[in-house]
């Protein structure tokens, strides 16, 4: 089993091909993340300099206001650990972070979905 998050699609796809090829990962749960987790705030900041854009995050305190609809909850953060399928497997990103951001922004672009638009 592998989850991923804050990583780039390549990196996640090769990692899964590596967790599918490799005889010590049998049976296991990995985890595919970047080794540090950024804040919610520096993963905005980050994607609007990538965009060229200049933002000011804020969050509503009554979450039932948030512009998702409730569906993510600010106070409680996700953050996954990675050193295990670092250490067992020597899993490293396949592509830089900025450089899987400017992908991932481009493809959204080019399929109709412009950053700030739910995908459907």
């Amino acid at each position: 089993n592998v989850a991923w998050s804050s990583t780039s699609l390549r990196s996640a796809g090769e990692t899964i091909a590596l967790a599918a090829r490799h005889p010590v990962a049998a049976g296991r749960t990995y985890n595919i993340a970047r080794p540090e987790a950024p804040s919610d705030g520096e993963w905005v900041g980050k994607l609007a300099r990538l965009l060229g854009v200049v933002v000011t995050p804020t969050l509503a305190e009554d979450n039932s206001e948030a512009e998702d609809g409730g569906r993510f909850d600010p106070r409680f953060h996700l953050v996954l650990d990675s050193s295990r399928i670092r250490s067992e497997l020597g899993f490293r990103e396949v592509v830089e972070e900025d450089a899987g951001l400017r992908e991932t922004i481009a493809d959204e672009i080019k399929r109709g979905r412009p950053p700030g638009l739910e995908a459907g």
